[in-house]
């Protein structure tokens, strides 16, 4: 009869490891604003007058609400020329954490601020390159990926306003290409 314990073993470790990332990832949307910020605003301890609810009903670590924090969102549009900045605007709402994606095609980012302190970091997915899934019409059930190049795209950037962000500098990471490329900045009002 074959010796059972190593495979209880692996599935408790890995029923542990999904537990840990599951509490990891739960404790990022909520209590970790900034996860990859290289600065942090100071933290205070909010008085009992302003310890109120955000959305989820939950107070916030700073004692303010979803409408006291604000986000910058830059609207760039990217083609071959390079990137572009359409729109920026100062609206209501938090940016959870910086995005991050660990595509093999993607665009890499830093925010700068005026006395050039970088102050936000992420990336993500390219632009211009799509990866298009199906169903494989021979073998249901299985899905095929089709890579796809376009000429042009925009997207949205979402920056914490307070952290009054004035350039963003973005490099390129390509899949056939060994190290990461300048794309240029983007001055931001």
């Amino acid at each position: 009869m074959p010796n059972r314990r190593p495979v209880f073993w692996i599935a408790a470790i890995l029923i542990v490891a999904v537990v840990l990332a599951f509490l990891l990832l739960r404790g990022c949307g909520r209590g970790v604003q900034l996860a990859r910020s290289v600065t942090e605003a100071s933290h205070t301890t909010p008085s009992k007058e302003s310890k109120e609810l955000t959305a989820s009903g939950l107070p916030d670590s700073r004692g303010k609400t979803k409408a006291n924090f604000h986000m910058q969102i830059a609207t760039l549009r990217m083609n071959r020329d390079g990137l572009h900045l359409e729109q920026s605007i100062i609206t209501t709402g938090r940016v959870k954490a910086p995005p991050v994606s660990i595509a093999s095609d993607r665009l890499e980012f830093e925010a700068w601020t005026a006395d050039n302190s970088m102050v936000f970091t992420g990336s993500l997915d390219h632009p211009l390159h799509r990866r298009l899934e199906y169903e494989d019409p021979q073998v249901p059930g299985k899905l095929r990926r089709v890579y796809q190049e376009v000429e042009a795209n925009t997207f949205d950037l979402r920056i914490p306003a307070d952290l009054a962000v004035r350039r963003v500098v973005f490099y390129e990471i390509r899949a056939n290409q060994p190290t990461r490329r300048a794309l240029g900045e983007i001055l931001l009002q």
